[in-house]
């Protein structure tokens, strides 16, 4: 899966706070799959995002990084071409 968001920034973090993935599953009770998840870039959601940050007592920005993809950028521009789409179709009916 394409993602803009990735977790290379986790992996620095738990070795700057002396932790290692086994300390996360054995200590912290975090699940090898959501492990792997985190490995391979996979979306996770807030309640876990929230967890690592209280574990390794940081911010998200320590752990997430977003970098738009092209997948991101077709998602964001079919969006913004629906609303200018609406915008003129108020317009036209404001016209006499």
């Amino acid at each position: 899966m394409l993602m803009g968001i990735h977790y290379q920034k986790l992996w620095k973090t738990l070795e700057q706070k002396g932790m290692t993935k086994y300390t996360l599953t054995h200590y912290f009770e975090l699940s090898p799959r959501l492990i792997t998840k985190l490995q391979r870039n996979e979306p996770i959601n807030t309640t876990t995002i929230d967890k690592l940050c209280s574990i390794l007592q940081c911010n998200v920005e320590d752990i997430i990084t977003y970098e738009e993809n092209e997948l991101n950028a077709l998602y964001r521009n079919e969006g913004l071409k629906r609303i200018e789409e609406k915008q003129q179709k108020k317009v036209k009916r404001r016209q006499p």
